[in-house]
């Protein structure tokens, strides 16, 4: 089941890390390991949406994903925006 609003919880966490952290490198770290909890234990598939609010993300997140990888990610997405039902179903 995945956790559609998780981009959202993420990006609240992009600007505590912006607003505490001064050094790419160690955000770069520390984005690394919530990416791979996000996607991995919390299966959160929306993080490309945060892509924009910080350039360490970003580098973080095109590492993992190059851009050939995220236009099928986006793409999957737009064509089934809510592929488990409602939460409620």
């Amino acid at each position: 089941m995945g956790w559609a609003s998780g981009s959202k919880v993420f990006g609240e966490i992009i600007q505590v890390l912006l607003e505490t952290v001064e050094n790419d490198e160690t955000r770069k770290e520390i984005y690394a390991g919530l990416i791979e909890i996000f996607e991995g234990a919390a299966d959160c598939d929306t993080l490309y949406e945060c892509k924009g609010e910080d350039d360490a993300f970003d580098d973080v997140f095109e590492e993992l994903y190059p851009e050939d990888d995220l236009a099928d990610l986006e793409e999957e997405w737009e064509m089934n925006p809510n592929p488990y039902g409602d939460a409620d179903d």
